[in-house]
Protein backbone atom coordinates (compact mmCIF):
# COMPACT_ATOMS: atom_id res chain seq x y z
CA UNK A 1 0.00 0.00 0.00
CA UNK A 2 1.46 3.28 -0.99
CA UNK A 3 -1.40 6.06 -0.32
CA UNK A 4 -4.14 6.36 2.17
CA UNK A 5 -5.34 4.20 4.65
CA UNK A 6 -6.88 0.77 4.71
CA UNK A 7 -9.10 -0.78 7.44
CA UNK A 8 -10.13 -4.62 7.94
CA UNK A 9 -13.03 -4.63 10.10
CA UNK A 10 -11.94 -8.84 10.39
CA UNK A 11 -9.29 -10.96 12.13
CA UNK A 12 -6.23 -10.29 9.44
CA UNK A 13 -4.31 -13.33 8.35
CA UNK A 14 -1.10 -12.57 6.83
CA UNK A 15 0.97 -16.02 4.24
CA UNK A 16 2.47 -13.57 1.69
CA UNK A 17 3.96 -9.72 1.74
CA UNK A 18 1.96 -6.96 3.38
CA UNK A 19 4.13 -3.61 2.28
CA UNK A 20 2.82 -0.12 4.46
CA UNK A 21 4.59 2.94 2.79
CA UNK A 22 5.27 6.04 4.10
CA UNK A 23 2.38 8.15 5.53
CA UNK A 24 0.07 5.51 5.05
CA UNK A 25 -2.30 3.95 7.80
CA UNK A 26 -3.07 0.40 8.37
CA UNK A 27 -6.05 -0.79 10.14
CA UNK A 28 -7.39 -3.79 11.56
CA UNK A 29 -10.62 -4.08 13.88
CA UNK A 30 -8.87 -7.66 15.33
CA UNK A 31 -6.11 -9.48 15.71
CA UNK A 32 -3.52 -9.77 13.08
CA UNK A 33 -1.79 -12.71 12.21
CA UNK A 34 1.11 -13.80 10.46
CA UNK A 35 2.18 -17.20 9.88
CA UNK A 36 4.51 -17.07 6.99
CA UNK A 37 5.78 -14.54 4.64
CA UNK A 38 6.74 -10.39 5.90
CA UNK A 39 4.80 -7.31 6.91
CA UNK A 40 7.20 -4.61 5.97
CA UNK A 41 6.49 -0.95 7.03
CA UNK A 42 8.41 2.17 5.55
CA UNK A 43 7.69 4.76 8.08
CA UNK A 44 4.31 4.23 8.18
CA UNK A 45 1.42 3.49 11.00
CA UNK A 46 -0.17 0.09 11.78
CA UNK A 47 -2.77 0.03 14.40
CA UNK A 48 -4.63 -3.39 15.16
CA UNK A 49 -7.58 -3.49 18.28
CA UNK A 50 -6.65 -7.00 19.07
CA UNK A 51 -3.10 -7.92 18.67
CA UNK A 52 -0.40 -8.24 16.22
CA UNK A 53 0.89 -12.05 16.58
CA UNK A 54 3.96 -13.21 14.52
CA UNK A 55 3.90 -16.86 14.51
CA UNK A 56 6.47 -17.15 11.89
CA UNK A 57 7.86 -14.69 8.99
CA UNK A 58 9.26 -11.46 9.39
CA UNK A 59 7.82 -8.06 10.45
CA UNK A 60 10.61 -5.24 9.55
CA UNK A 61 10.93 -1.18 9.25
CA UNK A 62 10.33 1.59 10.73
CA UNK A 63 7.03 3.21 11.85
CA UNK A 64 4.42 2.94 15.07
CA UNK A 65 2.64 -0.23 15.89
CA UNK A 66 -0.32 0.47 17.81
CA UNK A 67 -0.91 -3.08 19.30
CA UNK A 68 0.62 -5.61 21.62
CA UNK A 69 3.19 -7.46 19.34
CA UNK A 70 3.94 -10.86 20.03
CA UNK A 71 6.89 -12.45 17.94
CA UNK A 72 7.66 -15.96 17.48
CA UNK A 73 9.58 -14.91 13.73
CA UNK A 74 11.79 -12.31 13.14
CA UNK A 75 11.80 -8.97 14.33
CA UNK A 76 13.60 -6.62 11.98
CA UNK A 77 13.46 -3.09 12.61
CA UNK A 78 14.87 -0.02 10.51
CA UNK A 79 15.41 -0.87 7.53
CA UNK A 80 19.43 -1.23 7.86
CA UNK A 81 19.01 1.06 10.75
CA UNK A 82 15.82 2.69 12.10
CA UNK A 83 13.25 3.08 14.73
CA UNK A 84 10.42 0.82 15.43
CA UNK A 85 7.71 2.32 18.04
CA UNK A 86 5.02 -0.34 19.58
CA UNK A 87 2.92 1.80 21.98
CA UNK A 88 1.75 -1.69 23.17
CA UNK A 89 3.64 -4.43 24.94
CA UNK A 90 6.34 -6.84 23.31
CA UNK A 91 6.40 -10.56 24.13
CA UNK A 92 9.54 -12.20 22.49
CA UNK A 93 8.51 -16.03 22.16
CA UNK A 94 11.50 -18.53 22.67
CA UNK A 95 11.28 -19.26 19.21
CA UNK A 96 11.31 -15.78 18.16
CA UNK A 97 14.79 -13.00 16.86
CA UNK A 98 15.44 -9.39 17.70
CA UNK A 99 17.59 -8.53 14.75
CA UNK A 100 19.57 -5.29 15.52
CA UNK A 101 22.04 -3.45 13.15
CA UNK A 102 24.93 -0.91 14.41
CA UNK A 103 26.89 1.04 12.74
CA UNK A 104 27.59 4.39 15.46
CA UNK A 105 26.08 6.31 18.43
CA UNK A 106 22.37 7.67 17.52
CA UNK A 107 19.48 5.88 17.16
CA UNK A 108 17.53 5.75 14.06
CA UNK A 109 20.09 6.60 12.13
CA UNK A 110 23.46 4.63 13.28
CA UNK A 111 21.67 1.74 14.96
CA UNK A 112 18.27 0.43 15.05
CA UNK A 113 15.86 0.63 18.15
CA UNK A 114 12.48 -0.99 19.36
CA UNK A 115 10.80 1.83 22.11
CA UNK A 116 8.20 -0.03 23.61
CA UNK A 117 5.53 1.49 25.67
CA UNK A 118 4.03 -1.08 27.64
CA UNK A 119 5.93 -4.61 28.77
CA UNK A 120 8.84 -6.29 26.86
CA UNK A 121 10.30 -9.91 27.13
CA UNK A 122 12.85 -11.36 25.34
CA UNK A 123 12.84 -14.93 25.51
CA UNK A 124 14.11 -15.87 22.75
CA UNK A 125 17.15 -15.35 20.54
CA UNK A 126 18.97 -11.17 20.50
CA UNK A 127 21.55 -10.54 17.65
CA UNK A 128 23.60 -7.16 17.31
CA UNK A 129 25.21 -6.94 13.85
CA UNK A 130 27.64 -4.32 13.41
CA UNK A 131 27.43 -2.78 9.62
Amino acid sequence: MNAGKISNTGTFINQGTVSIDENCLFNTENDYIQSTGQTLLNNATFTSDGMVDIQGGILSGKGVINADVTNAGLLNPGESTGVLNITGSYLQTTSGKLNIDISGLSAGVDFDQVNVNCDGTINGALYAQYL
